[in-house]
């Protein structure tokens, strides 16, 4: 009956002020810091018993009281997290393709999916990932080169009067665009393509209820969390 309260305390909705701490095992607790002193941080999540954990076992805080014990926000570091920039790559190399073979199809309408794409296809991929802000970000920056791209190769290659049709000027437009998404998609790979792992199916935590004379927590109870 003990275990199964501590079930139902673990599973309730923590309240919407908590501070959120992600550990790097992939767990994710939510409540309000107790204490955070000599590399131990107390949390006591909403209606629940603390939880004693290390500040060495966080990836990131969320909140103004974890920031504030880990010095500053920290966020998930890329070697405990997914990388996935080659779907980027990938869908950003496909689009670039589609716009030769729309050119060699006479297609106008498939080279224009294959310039959509180079500019959305990433922040698809982001948005797929749940990084929906990062797909924003992603979209803004090939958006901003490519248009700074095209610019500088159009400039770079004009000026010529034997270049009666532009044609010396459109080249250079599409150097500079092709140029600019190559550096937005290594700049987007490298720097954004990262996700949380997914949490454990079952994780098993030691609850804390109460303090010895010396400061020490005394443990109350086992945690066990299941996820379906």
């Amino acid at each position: 009956m003990r275990l199964f309260l501590i079930l139902a305390i673990c599973c309730a909705p923590v309240a919407a002020y908590a501070d959120v701490i992600h550990l790097a095992d992939g767990q994710v607790i939510s409540g309000k810091i107790q204490s955070c002193e000599a590399g131990d941080i107390v949390v006591a999540p909403d209606a629940a018993a603390p939880v004693l954990i290390k500040v060495a076992d966080v990836a990131r805080g969320e909140g103004a009281d974890i920031e504030r014990c880990l010095g500053g926000p920290v966020y998930g570091r890329p070697a405990d997290r997914r990388w996935y920039g080659g779907q980027v790559i990938l869908a950003e190399v496909a689009s670039i393709l589609l716009v030769p073979v729309g050119a060699a199809a006479n297609s106008g309408g498939l080279a224009a999916v294959g310039l959509l794409g180079m500019a959305l296809s990433p922040g698809i991929v982001h948005g797929i990932h749940g990084n929906g802000g990062r797909g924003f970000g992603s979209i803004g920056l090939h958006v901003g080169l490519g248009v700074a791209g095209a610019f500088a190769g159009a400039a770079l290659t004009s000026g010529g009067t034997d270049d009666e049709y532009g044609l010396r000027k459109l080249g250079g437009a599409a150097v500079g665009l092709l140029v600019s998404q190559i550096a937005a998609t290594t700049i987007d790979a490298v720097s954004l393509a990262y996700e949380d792992p997914p949490p454990p199916r079952v994780a098993v935590g030691v609850l804390f209820r109460d303090r010895l004379a010396d400061g020490r927590p005394v443990p109350a109870g086992v945690a066990l969390t299941l996820r379906f």
